[in-house]
């Protein structure tokens, strides 16, 4: 019975010391315009807010809807506009992060299936602490601009 004791003791203590980034990370605002038809990519666009008292790194992005997400930078040089991957995305402590059109994003590609108006789909933030949370994602129109 002690030995019991002992154990669930350790195991308690073990989860209470296991970072929980997903409690801290605040998103709102998650929104994508609907796909035209036969389209492989998408984007995401939301607001990311670390309300924690340590820096989060999102490492990955997922969902069903695609096979794959990545985090990416509009980046503007010599009159050009371009795309800039980014391997993980840094908030530090009370800071906002907006991803928006012309700015940070999120693309899918590969996409399993239509991104059709007014569907709702989540995606998944992988932490570098290995800590998850999840996000619905609203769909606007395809020419929508700003939260649905």
């Amino acid at each position: 019975m002690c030995e019991r004791m002992v154990g669930l003791l350790f195991a308690a203590l073990f989860f209470l010391s296991t970072p929980v980034a997903a409690d801290v990370l605040k998103v709102s605002d998650c929104w994508s315009r609907a796909s035209t038809p036969g389209a492989d990519t998408g984007v995401i666009y939301c607001s990311l807010r670390n309300e924690g008292e340590n820096p989060l790194v999102v490492e990955k992005v997922t969902s069903e809807v695609a096979g794959m997400i990545m985090i990416h930078d509009t980046v503007h040089h010599n009159d050009m506009v371009m795309m800039s991957h980014l391997d993980k995305l840094s908030i530090e402590p009370g800071e906002a992060v907006q991803l928006k059109p012309g700015g940070l994003h999120m693309m899918l590609t590969g996409m399993t299936r239509a991104l059709v108006e007014k569907d709702v789909y989540q995606i998944e933030f992988l932490y570098s602490d290995d800590s998850t949370a999840t996000a619905d994602v609203r769909v606007g129109s395809i020419g929508q601009l700003v939260a649905p």
